[in-house]
């Protein structure tokens, strides 16, 4: 038995209910993408626009693809429109995935689900993909990565692309009003621990009950730490100035979610991370490049050109407590923290958002 399996229990639990607040709320719109055919999640555009430059035709159309913590479906649901084939999707919710089923079955989305841990999706998948995709609050469900990227590599055909984008790991170690590092940035301080039936959408959440909450901190060397030891090879990591939800207040909205206001401190609110299994096993990891600088869209990324064609957020301050089971800690290390925070002005100060740390996309 593991020393994570009671959170990974509990987490569950709450993910069965949060999936039927979930399903029923405006954030979701069911009903709208059940109505629209033309419909695709501005979750899903937002990967693919991390994805493309590393696919033939930058497309996922006619390529076999795999969504873990694909939560209710509707971003899965999603890849299927534009195109990818032999769909799988996985989750560790069994009621996430009825939901699923359900929306797969009236958009008339051709999609196998299957319920799983993300740590050991290889275990429960005898196939394997030319693309893996997870984003939008995913890892900070994991206790730790090198499972799950071990798992990953095994899942890629070889010259398969993977891709995570999810929220920067800097914004689990801030408070906002007023600025300053308040929580761990580094990985394996333990779970951080909350007691909250709040969920991220709108909708009523009595239902919810089971309200304990456990979460990982996994810092930018750890995930690319991870992956490299798994044998990929990362082509690109990308800061950006975009979220998909409005996980503090004064955030604006913008084409890609939701982002500072003019003036705010320049820190980056999602990460992305592109790697690809290797058409030839190699045996020396191969360090990512050091970010580049600052583009004219505000995304901070560094990428090498492919070699072949191929929903979390900050954390609760208040009812947190460390638990003392560290997850594994990283391995390559890369410069994940520099100056962000240098500047940060104390007279913007937004307050915390009132909805629990989870973006509108997979879940456990």
């Amino acid at each position: 038995m593991s020393e994570h399996d009671g959170a990974i229990a509990r987490n569950r639990a709450n993910w069965d209910q949060r999936a039927d607040v979930h399903a029923r709320s405006a954030m979701y719109d069911v009903d709208g993408l059940i109505a629209d055919p033309s419909r695709r999640s501005p979750v899903v555009l937002n990967d693919l626009a991390v994805l493309a430059p590393h696919l033939e035709g930058g497309t996922v159309a006619g390529r076999s693809l795999l969504h873990l913590q694909c939560h209710i479906g509707t971003d899965t649901a999603c890849w299927a429109r534009l195109g990818a084939v032999d769909v799988h999707g996985l989750d560790l919710s069994p009621n996430s995935l009825a939901h699923a089923r359900r929306i797969a079955d009236a958009v008339g989305a051709d999609v196998t689900w299957i319920e799983g841990d993300a740590r050991t999706a290889s275990q429960v998948i005898d196939r394997a993909f030319e693309v893996v995709v997870t984003s939008a609050g995913t890892i900070v469900w994991l206790p730790e990565l090198r499972s799950w990227a071990r798992s990953i590599h095994d899942l890629l055909e070889p010259g398969g692309v993977f891709a995570i984008r999810d929220d920067h790991p800097i914004l689990g170690a801030m408070d906002f009003e007023p600025w300053q590092v308040s929580g761990d940035y580094l990985s394996g301080g333990g779970a951080n621990v909350y007691d909250d039936a709040a969920t991220y959408t709108d909708g009523p959440t009595d239902s919810i009950t089971q309200t304990v909450n456990h979460e990982w901190r996994h810092d930018l060397a750890e995930v690319t730490g991870a992956l490299l030891e798994a044998g990929l090879v990362v082509e690109a990591l990308g800061e950006h100035p975009f979220m998909d939800w409005p996980a503090f207040s004064g955030l604006v909205e913008c084409p890609q979610g939701w982002r500072l206001p003019e003036g705010a401190p320049r820190i980056p609110l999602n990460f992305s991370v592109v790697a690809r299994h290797p058409e030839r096993p190699h045996t020396r990891a191969v360090p990512p490049a050091s970010a580049a600088r600052e583009r004219g869209d505000g995304a901070r990324s560094s990428a090498h050109p492919p070699k072949s064609p191929g929903r979390s957020a900050p954390a609760r301050r208040g009812a947190s407590t460390r638990s003392s089971a560290a997850g594994s800690g990283p391995t390559p290390r890369v410069q994940a923290v520099g100056d962000w925070l240098t500047g940060i002005r104390s007279s913007w100060s937004p307050k915390r958002a009132t909805s629990s740390s989870r973006p509108p996309s997979a879940s456990t």
